[in-house]
């Protein structure tokens, strides 16, 4: 066997290796670090993809307004120009319908000072007089039928003596006649003188005189009795003619101290039971015709946060959803937030209210809303609470106060905040893209048919 030709017992790399050995093997050695961090890295990526998957966004808008009644705040104007002569409520303050707020003096002014005063003055010196003599007349009326009644009582006594003796009179009356016949017999025969005769006749003449005195007086008597009956019967229906006469008189003054009233003073009364808020104006201040004097919360008024909004805010917006309200005069970031709930929302704008700011600005883009012209819609949203915690204190909210909200409008998965842009930019497509155009055009096609 030739040496040349043999083959090697070994391979050459475990010769190379034993050749090498000396040196020694090569170890791969991997940190700890590393595996912690890649571990950390995979929790994350997990919890992100689940956080993305099964959390939620909800889209809010920002809406700001003011704190009213939905039946509005009461406001009490000034009927003509004039200066404030006198102010009776005060902020705060519970009214009743009818009560005094202010007095504008609007009186004009001579020498003798103010014209409508001293017309005033003149004319309730008379009703004041008038109101004096009803009231003697009232007090007057009892003691004058009294008197009358007791006049009467007395005439019936002197009537019924005097008809008495009327009647002894007449009894005596046959009497006395015949003695006269038998003293004209007893004459003719002489058995009395003449001059006796004339002395017997003149008495009789004398009875006659008195008797016809008598019956006269009886008659004026019955005649007085008559007209005293008549007078007490009608003695309450005189009282009542002479009452209403002067109730007469005393309207028509009373009439001309309203108009004179006011030509000087007029009177700003409250039209209904509520409290006093925002006296806009103070004694010796010029007010003009129309001017808003005071506004009144009417009771068991409830207030609703009124807010205003812009149409690009407004079209998810519907009763029943929750707010989050936040009270200018509390800063929220130490009072607080406070949950309440929408109640009403406009379906068309409201052009009177163009001038409110609306809408904030939208949760997601962040850009403020400008202010517009009159595309503003009304969301009215009831407090859970009236009242706010501050300091311990519950602080009543207030009409007109301002006020922030939050609405929520959408809430949905992340993912799908996410592929929205997609989903519409492949329904974008699908819409611009022929088979649905050829599809459009059949359901034409079959619609015409």
């Amino acid at each position: 066997m030739v040496e040349g030709n043999s083959s090697p017992l070994f391979r050459g790399e475990a010769l190379k290796w034993r050749q090498e050995s000396w040196i020694g093997s090569v170890q791969w050695i991997e940190p700890l670090s590393g595996k912690i961090a890649a571990i950390c890295t995979v929790i994350l990526v997990m919890c992100m993809v689940a956080y993305v998957f099964l959390g939620s966004y909800t889209r809010r808008i920002h809406a700001s307004g003011v704190m009213l009644p939905p039946e509005g705040l009461v406001v009490a104007e000034a009927g003509q120009g004039g200066v404030v002569a006198s102010l009776a409520v005060h902020e705060g303050e519970h009214v009743k319908a009818g009560e005094r707020l202010f007095s504008l003096d609007v009186s004009s002014w001579s020498e003798a000072g103010a014209t409508g005063q001293k017309i005033l003055e003149g004319l309730r010196t008379g009703e004041a007089l008038l109101q004096t003599r009803r009231q003697l007349l009232q007090e007057d009326a009892p003691m004058e039928l009294l008197s009358l009644k007791e006049e009467l009582g007395a005439l019936q006594q002197e009537y019924e003596m005097l008809d008495e003796q009327a009647e002894r009179d007449k009894a005596s009356l046959p009497l006395i006649e015949r003695a006269m016949k038998e003293m004209r017999t007893a004459m003719n025969t002489h058995l009395v003188t003449e001059s006796q005769f004339q002395s017997q006749l003149y008495t009789y003449v004398q009875f006659m005189n008195t008797q016809s005195q008598t019956l006269r007086t009886l008659a004026e008597m019955d005649g007085r009795m008559s007209d005293l009956r008549y007078r007490i019967d009608r003695h309450k229906y005189k009282v009542a003619e002479g009452m209403n006469d002067l109730d007469v008189r005393l309207s028509d003054i009373q009439r001309q101290i309203v108009q004179a009233h006011e030509a000087a003073v007029a009177v700003i009364n409250a039209r209904v039971d509520g409290t006093v808020d925002g006296i806009r104006v103070t004694v010796g201040q010029r007010v003009s015709p129309g001017q808003s004097l005071v506004s009144l919360l009417p009771d068991k008024a409830q207030l609703l946060a009124e807010l205003y909004v812009n149409s690009q805010a407004v079209g998810f917006v519907r009763p029943g959803q929750k707010v989050l309200l936040k009270y200018a005069a509390y800063p929220y970031q130490r009072f607080g937030l406070y949950e309440g709930e929408v109640v009403e929302v406009t379906k068309a704008p409201l052009v009177e209210r163009g001038s409110y700011m609306a809408g904030g600005h939208a949760a997601m883009g962040g850009a403020p809303v400008p202010r517009v012209g009159g595309d503003v819609y009304r969301i009215r949203v009831r407090p859970r609470r009236d009242f706010i915690i501050a300091y311990g204190q519950h602080e009543k909210i207030t009409p007109g106060m301002a006020v922030e909200a939050d609405i929520a409008i959408d809430k949905r998965r992340l993912y799908q905040w996410l592929i929205d842009p997609v989903v519409s930019m492949i329904d974008t497509v699908k819409v611009f893209s022929g088979g649905n155009v050829s599809v459009l055009q059949s359901e034409n096609r079959g619609a015409g048919k």
